[in-house]
């Protein structure tokens, strides 16, 4: 299944390499962007973000997905430092939590971050990408 919408770049945050191995020939299947970069740690996405608002803001990301559980950097606390970041001055991203969680506070809180899109439950998959994209 190919999705119409292009993109040029996604970036995926998940401490689990396999899970970033899989979500990443799913988006690639789907053929939504040219290119897709995987992350375990948000912190690091965050620093790297920085340097590209400040050196390449048109290599900033279209779409970032990123779990909640994960060290060092959890989601939530990366959805924080985004914001503190005022991306939306620079560059239009579409953010989306990709989570293994059904909590409903979860879903709840993700609420709280205007720019997040979606919550949306792993396993991520063509059809669900094809309702965003």
């Amino acid at each position: 299944m190919t999705v119409v919408a292009h993109l040029n770049r996604v970036f995926m945050i998940d401490d689990e390499e396999i899970q970033n191995m899989v979500n990443k020939k799913i988006v690639e299947k789907t053929e939504i962007c040219k290119e897709v970069t995987t992350y375990k740690n948000a912190e690091s996405v965050i620093q790297y973000l920085k340097q590209l608002i400040v050196e390449q803001p048109d290599r900033l990301p279209d779409a970032i997905f990123v779990d909640i559980n994960m060290p060092i950097m959890d989601g939530w606390e990366f959805l924080t430092a985004y914001q503190a970041l005022n991306m939306p001055l620079y560059h239009h991203c579409r953010v989306f939590i990709l989570s293994s969680s059904i909590l409903a506070s979860d879903i709840e809180k993700a609420k709280t971050f205007p720019f997040v899109e979606a919550f949306i439950s792993k396993s991520l998959s063509p059809e669900v990408l094809s309702k965003y994209f």
